[in-house]
């Protein structure tokens, strides 16, 4: 189906309901003829190398981890690595990797145990099979040392290597103390790799899987290197992954073919897989009702499309990891002032919000979204003047007398000028509205004015992870692995995705100790009472838990929601006899 990108773009919102329809699906349901599927996607402006890519989830179709995650629990399965092994102390994990002739153990669970609507009762491959890169070289626990050196050497700026920060020097590497050969990782042989830790760490295995850690193909790099040319170019690029780059043009389109080195080349059916690089979700919807997209991905949805959408067959809502935290510059005035960012959550009405925006988002007033084992705080009271507030339940009247305790009564500073600060964002439809609903509540509540700016997305990233703005920035976030540590750990002090400016080192040793725990249990409590000891600091406020929440085509197959949204894709497929019932 040929594709006029400049037709839909110019559709707004109002093509949506100048076209609404009475029927079960939401548009046009006539399932292509071949195994091409077509994603209308947020156009991001990101990068295709792991170690640098702002918004790594989408790269699992091209990259495998050393563990994969499991298509439903999001639990760590076989990768690159198929089993592991802990020492007593928990400080060396061992590792073995596809090819191994007697790999030893635990063994991560692998295809052959998932449910059948994905693998359709094909097997996964032996072990002892090595997995390949895409110009059929074998991947060997060399690629993973070379990838993790390079992803913690500082001329790289990964904006994910504090991930690897509980492995031994990862941390002064990337500052450049130690050069990269001192961090605690090596090959034994091909198919062994060893990573020594700073500490037992809880979250490990699941943190394997994170695409950011993915290994990279150090011939390809290099080869580009001596060219003076980019890897990651289409004709160029080298993967691991069930999807070859076959084509990409920035803003425009990235398209994807079958890989046949993958190593379970035999469970990918699609031939090819398209993503619509489209910069706005009005846009990608228009798309998706056309026929001309089977499914919407990496956008949330927006309030004025749930009419047209949430009485669909074709609606997928589930549960996100995911949650909406706009945070505080707090080293720069106004926000400075821990009794003004108490003012600012509890004068904000969470509950309000989360329904504004639908699909059954809910009102935080925690960090962490829900989590089997872990119970977050359920209230935080601190006494200012010998007067209890509540700092985590929404409170005007509360707000404002916090408000005045900071030096702004009624919303004015010292020489009666209204307290201003900035609201910074990336330009997006849902965005903009986030901010302008949280204008409203503090001007209405509190009487201070958040002035919004908006930036281009990437932009918007560099400018509030290096602490360059004054005031507040939208911030959304949705973790890359099932824990708690993914959201605590950003405030570890030298995270480079901290947007806050806010450390505290007795935090960096709660937060390093609660890691170290053996014991699960124990482990889920003492985080809890790290994120207690955060939120008391309160450098950002905890507004809603997010969904996922997007329309797929009935048609579109072996494709499970689960709570990060992650799809490798390799078990998806097309029904391409169906019909309406």
């Amino acid at each position: 189906m040929k594709f006029d990108r400049r037709s839909f773009l110019g559709l707004g919102a109002s093509g949506l309901a100048g076209c609404a329809d009475e029927g079960p699906y939401f548009g046009n349901t006539n399932p292509p003829t071949r195994q091409q599927l077509i994603c209308a996607a947020f156009d991001a402006g990101d990068s295709l190398d792991p170690a640098k890519a702002a918004i790594p989830g989408r790269l699992v179709t091209l990259f495998e981890g050393l563990t994969s995650y499991h298509p439903q629990t999001m639990d760590p399965a076989a990768g690159i690595a198929t089993h592991y092994e802990l020492s007593l102390d928990r400080l060396r994990v061992t590792l073995y990797l596809r090819g191994h002739p007697n790999p030893s153990g635990t063994a991560f669970p692998n295809t052959t145990s998932f449910p059948a609507v994905l693998t359709r009762g094909r097997p996964a491959p032996p072990d002892r099979t090595p997995i390949r890169w895409s110009d059929g070289a074998i991947i060997t626990a060399h690629d993973v040392v070379y990838s993790w050196r390079r992803l913690l050497a500082p001329a790289t700026a990964a904006p994910f290597s504090h991930l690897l920060y509980c492995v031994q020097n990862a941390r002064e590497v990337n500052a450049g103390l130690l050069p990269p050969e001192k961090v605690g990782v090596r090959a034994v042989d091909e198919f062994t790799l060893q990573m020594d830790l700073c500490a037992p760490t809880g979250y490990f295995l699941r943190l394997l899987s994170c695409p950011a850690l993915s290994p990279v193909p150090r011939q390809a790099i290099g080869a580009a290197a001596q060219r003076q040319t980019n890897w990651t170019d289409p004709g160029r690029i080298v993967t691991s992954g069930p999807f070859l780059l076959s084509e990409f043009r920035l803003r425009d389109r990235m398209v994807l073919t079958r890989n046949p080195h993958y190593i379970e080349a035999g469970m990918v059916t699609l031939e090819a897989v398209s993503y619509l690089l489209i910069p706005n979700e009005t846009s990608c919807v228009n798309l998706y009702k056309s026929g001309y997209a089977h499914l919407t991905a990496g956008i949330a949805l927006s309030p004025h499309l749930a009419p047209a959408l949430q009485r669909k067959r074709d609606l997928r809502t589930s549960p996100s990891f995911g949650v909406w935290f706009p945070c505080f510059n707090t080293r720069k005035a106004p926000f400075d002032n821990v009794l003004l960012r108490y003012a600012v959550n509890m004068a904000i009405d969470k509950k309000a919000m989360a329904d504004v925006f639908g699909f059954r988002r809910t009102a935080a007033r925690t960090l962490v979204p829900a989590l089997d084992g872990y119970s977050p705080p359920e209230s935080l009271v601190i006494k200012v003047d010998g007067e209890p507030y509540d700092v985590l339940k929404h409170d005007p009247q509360g707000a404002r007398a916090l408000l005045a305790k900071a030096g702004y009564p009624g919303g004015r500073d010292a020489n009666g000028h209204r307290v201003q600060f900035d609201l910074l964002g990336p330009g997006l439809a849902d965005v903009r509205l986030r901010c302008e609903i949280l204008q409203q509540q503090l001007r209405s509540t509190l009487n201070i004015q958040a002035n919004i700016a908006t930036q281009e997305f990437q932009a918007f990233l560099e400018r509030i992870f290096s602490g360059n703005y004054r005031g507040m920035t939208e911030y959304l976030d949705w973790g890359l692995y099932l824990d708690a540590n993914w959201f605590l750990s950003q405030f570890v002090t030298g995270a480079s995705v901290n947007a806050t400016g806010w450390s505290d080192a007795n935090y960096d040793e709660m937060l390093a100790k609660a890691n170290s725990a053996l014991d699960q249990r124990s482990r889920m409590q003492m985080l809890s009472e790290c994120e207690r000891y955060l939120l008391s600091a309160m450098p950002f406020i905890p507004v809603f838990y997010d969904v996922w929440a997007y329309p797929q085509k009935p048609y579109v197959r072996g494709m499970l929601p689960n709570v990060m949204d992650v799809h490798s894709l390799k078990y998806a497929w097309i029904d391409t006899s169906w019909r309406p019932s």
